[in-house]
């Protein structure tokens, strides 16, 4: 299969993923996030071999008409620390739940 070179912009996985690396570096270590990164990016949908299509982030400059733009509101957020801990606290608590209910469902039978 051979790949499309885009014309009018950046591949949008791409896009975002070098926005998340440069907000993280100009961050630092000092300083985190008080909330999420909302994203609205101008875009494009271009046709690539085999059918299918790739979503480009426009470049400043572009020649494009105005009918092919498409606006994106993407919100991000970062996960902390903080996050996984909750996230593996309510795992925890999730499987505590699920052994009582089938402690329980035995003792039924």
């Amino acid at each position: 299969m051979t790949k499309t070179i885009l014309t009018s912009g950046t591949a949008m996985a791409t896009y975002i993923k070098d926005v998340k690396d440069q907000i993280k570096m100009g961050l630092g270590t000092d300083a985190s996030l008080a909330g999420p990164v909302n994203l609205e990016i101008s875009t494009t949908l271009e046709k690539t071999g085999g059918g299918g299509f790739q979503i480009s982030v426009l470049q400043v400059g572009a020649k494009v008409k105005q009918e092919q733009i498409h606006k994106i509101k993407i919100p991000i957020k970062f996960n902390s620390k903080a996050d996984a801990i909750e996230e593996e606290a309510r795992m925890a608590e999730a499987e505590a739940r699920k052994a009582a209910a089938v402690d329980k469902k035995r003792q039924l039978e």
